[in-house]
């Protein structure tokens, strides 16, 4: 067998300057002045992963144990470590409209009133090999230019242990991934959730190193459609001593909040598995648990975000419109946290896919697609969705800051829409169905003060913070989401196996809590029960959780009080001097929700007069808009479609005197659509090109 190694921590990534050049060098400055040299505790960490996978490949190739391959339910796996029982772990796939059911589409209807589409924002997929980056749907077709970076090599594919099959379904399940979240809907049906982004695609190997490298550059949000691989096709464990690590919070977890902490822009975004239909053989002893604690590995990480899986949901009326994946894991943890942490359509997902062409060496097919079900298959939509938060931010947030990931996962919680059959959070579920649109409303009405706060605030040792909010007018729900990016758990992971130890132990380690105080009436968060055969949402003390959440009914006016304090002792990370924690806080009120008309903006005949001019009509290469002087110095946004409504061209820029040229030369003859978007305004001017 051909000896396999890893990368060491001298690897050097090859594109940094890429993401510099798309997420403005001013908005990279910004991020990186909030984060100082790695900690000792990390490097340790990941060199300490490193030299576990390395040994256990070796051990591997000594006893004939699979590395890699491919299982009999077309799942990529590869060996990541040894248990305690000397039982191999491995990553997997997890295989099983993302748009309609994340309500993208309704963006444009919010306060902001116009879509959002990705445009300069990064996003990594890890994935179990590298997606196929000249998909039609990912090549611009003016440009020429994907919108896939490759961050690695492909492999050689005359090399020994090169696996054909395990590579094609590798790279068809990133593809499918990565056009989950850019693809640009030349196929409608394909279109992504931020078609406008970039990705930068690797496989897993490497992956803790990879993302903090890639997140040190400025990266806001990653995608992971893997898991580890605890059941054979059969749906039984592989050795009984896994059932022990189901809910428990293990290494991997672990490297994932360490990097999450020390890197508070950047988003990682998991899916939650899909051994969901397994419980039943599980704990086939265990009477008290049903549907309950099937997650494993990564999904139990802190600040992580994992997606669970939905049917497609094409109107939602209420929680009863959202139908669970039978596949989709379930949670909670072993000490009760609320995962997984949202959920998104997971089933029968049409997105892009590769096929190995008959000889390795020539072009593959750019032009397929298919449709796969999967935790995986969900995941990337919510990733798209925390894009669109984030392009919205380097917009309209103020000094066009980027959000905290902590503030990401509070509007994810905040604004994500019931599921399950009680009120609250479940573990199922999480938080409920993730929903752009309202997150995008919450956002602009946070902006403008209406009826909605976001605030980025830290909390010192011993200090209480409070913060007044004044109701004038009674109101349906009042909402207030606590949300932080808590400090790594221990290491002691064979006593997080214990689920009783887990239950009187929590992970959290800088507890925070949230009560909000009218008249002497105490309103407490939304918290799990803490009782495997009724896992259930109560309101109380939440002593689990790094999101709190509480609603209040039935709102009458006056003046509520929200309280964050801590208990005990604040911990520090190695590298900081001062005790302390950073949060964000999102408050609504239900007006905060209502789209009013504003006279100016919605008057069609009034927005005609943004374009002074456009020549020539008809086109034969280059376009020119002049702009009416009163909007000359605003932005401009122009996005070119064809009469399928197909978008074949974007534009951006800003200059004082209002004249922008564009090329068209490149496009086949035809009628064609302008959307031009200037500041608050928006107007659609058709052209023909010769």
């Amino acid at each position: 067998m051909k000896k396999i190694t890893l990368l060491l921590l001298s690897l050097v990534l090859f594109f940094k300057l890429d993401i510099v050049e798309a997420q403005s060098i001013e908005v990279r400055n910004k991020i990186m002045e909030n984060y100082g040299e790695h900690s000792r505790q990390l490097n340790l960490a990941i060199q300490s992963t490193l030299n576990e996978t390395n040994q256990a490949w070796r051990i591997a190739e000594e006893k004939s144990i699979p590395i890699t391959g491919v299982d009999m339910k077309g799942n990529v796996y590869s060996l990541v470590k040894f248990n305690e029982e000397g039982v191999p772990i491995y990553k997997a796939t997890l295989n099983k409209g993302s748009r309609i059911t994340a309500r993208v589409d309704g963006i444009k209807n919010t306060a902001y009133r116009r879509e959002l589409r990705g445009h300069g924002i990064f996003v990594g997929v890890f994935d179990g090999e590298v997606a196929l980056d000249q998909h039609r749907e990912f090549v611009d077709r003016v440009t020429n230019k994907s919108v896939v970076i490759l961050g690695e090599s492909l492999p050689d594919f005359n090399s020994p242990g090169f696996s054909k099959t395990g590579f094609e379904r590798g790279r068809a399940h990133a593809t499918h991934v990565t056009g989950t979240i850019v693809a640009q809907g030349l196929n409608e049906r394909a279109l992504g959730i931020a078609p406008h982004a970039t990705v930068l695609s690797y496989s897993w190997n490497n992956d803790i190193f990879n993302m903090l490298d890639l997140a040190n550059d400025g990266l806001l949000v990653s995608n992971h459609s893997y898991g580890f691989q605890f059941f054979d096709e059969y749906g039984f464990l592989y050795d009984q001593s896994l059932r022990h690590e189901l809910g428990a919070y293990v290494n991997e977890s672990r490297m994932v909040d360490i990097v999450a902490y020390e890197r508070k822009f950047y988003q990682p975004v998991f899916a939650a598995g899909n051994d969901g239909e397994y419980t039943k053989q599980t704990y086939r002893n265990f009477p008290e648990k049903k549907n309950v604690d099937m997650l494993n590995g990564y999904s139990l990480s802190k600040n992580a975000v994992v997606v669970a899986a939905v049917k497609e949901v094409k109107n939602y009326v209420g929680a009863e419109s959202v139908v669970l994946a039978s596949f989709s894991s379930q949670g909670p943890s072993n000490d009760f946290r609320i995962k997984p942490d949202v959920s998104a359509k997971g089933d029968m997902v049409f997105s892009t896919t590769y096929k190995n062409p008959a000889n390795m060496n020539n072009d593959p097919n750019t032009g397929l697609y298919v449709s796969y079900s999967g935790t995986s298959m969900a995941a990337p939509a919510v990733t798209g969705v925390f894009a669109l938060w984030q392009e919205w931010a380097s917009k309209r947030n103020k000094d066009k800051n980027p959000l905290k990931s902590a503030s990401i996962r509070a509007i994810m919680a905040h604004t994500a829409d019931q599921t399950g059959e009680r009120k609250g959070p479940n573990h199922l579920f999480g938080w409920g169905l993730i929903n752009a649109a309202k997150g995008v409303q919450f956002l602009e009405a946070s902006r403008k003060g209406e009826y909605a706060l976001l605030l980025e605030h830290e909390l010192k040792n011993k200090e209480v913070y409070s913060k007044e909010i004044v109701v004038k007018k009674a109101t349906d729900k009042l909402v207030v989401t606590l949300a932080w990016t808590d400090i790594a758990g221990g290491v002691d992971f064979h006593l997080y196996r214990d689920e009783d130890y887990t239950k009187k132990n929590p992970i959290l380690v800088n507890d925070l809590d949230i009560v909000v105080k009218k008249d002497g009436i105490e309103y407490l968060p939304w918290k799990l029960n803490k009782d495997w055969s009724n896992p259930i949402a109560l309101k109380g003390n939440n002593d689990v959780d790094n999101i709190e959440q509480i609603e209040i009914e039935d709102v009458e006016p006056g003046t509520y009080t929200i309280y964050i304090s801590h208990k005990g002792d604040l911990s520090y990370w190695e590298r900081e001097k001062e005790l302390k924690q950073e949060f964000s806080l999102a408050m609504s009120l239900s007006d905060a929700y209502t789209v009013e008309k504003i006279p100016g903006e919605d008057k069609k005949d009034e927005l005609v007069k943004l374009i002074q001019s456009l020549w020539p009509n008809p086109i034969i290469d280059f376009v020119n808009i002049q702009i009416m002087e009163e909007f000359a110095k605003e932005a401009i946004y122009i996005r070119v479609y064809d009469t399928t409504g197909r978008l074949v061209h974007t534009y951006e820029k800003k200059n004082d005197e209002g004249l922008y040229s564009f090329s068209m030369e490149k496009l086949p003859k035809g009628m064609y659509f302008i959307d031009l978007q200037v500041g608050e305004y928006n107007i659609v001017e058709k052209v023909v090109k010769k």
